[in-house]
């Protein structure tokens, strides 16, 4: 069976929405504590920042797709569409979907929040 048409063109959407919104609210907590340790220094788009938004972008994709992931498991119709779309189809199911994304994130999260707090602590600042 295949995805309905709105289901299929709203998906992509809800990526980048879910995705850019943790993005967003990852590089504003980081930047919050640059400000704090470094109070004197104004916003500017140095090495500091691309670490901050490259490292926080690549973070959040696995945690992303798992709270989408989530929240349309949480809603009954879609999860009848998506379970029946899943059949016959390895891994597709929620459960080892989820467990893939669990071992994605415990790959990706770790190094891009220790990338992501380099940038924001800037120890190279003066």
């Amino acid at each position: 069976m295949r995805l309905p048409l709105w289901l299929g063109l709203l998906m992509p959407l809800m990526f980048m929405s879910t995705v850019l919104t943790l993005t967003a609210g990852s590089i504003a907590l980081l930047w919050s504590l640059h400000q704090a340790v470094h109070p004197g220094i104004s916003f500017r788009a140095g090495g500091a920042f691309v670490l901050m938004s490259f490292a926080s972008f690549f973070g959040v994709l696995a945690p992303a797709l798992m709270l989408l992931n989530l929240g349309l498991h949480a809603i009954p119709p879609l999860r009848r569409i998506f379970e029946e779309n899943s059949k016959g189809v390895p891994g597709a199911s929620y459960d080892k979907a989820m467990s893939g994304l669990r071992k994605a994130a415990a790959i990706l999260v770790p190094p891009s929040l220790l990338l992501a707090l380099i940038g924001a602590i800037e120890p190279w600042a003066s």
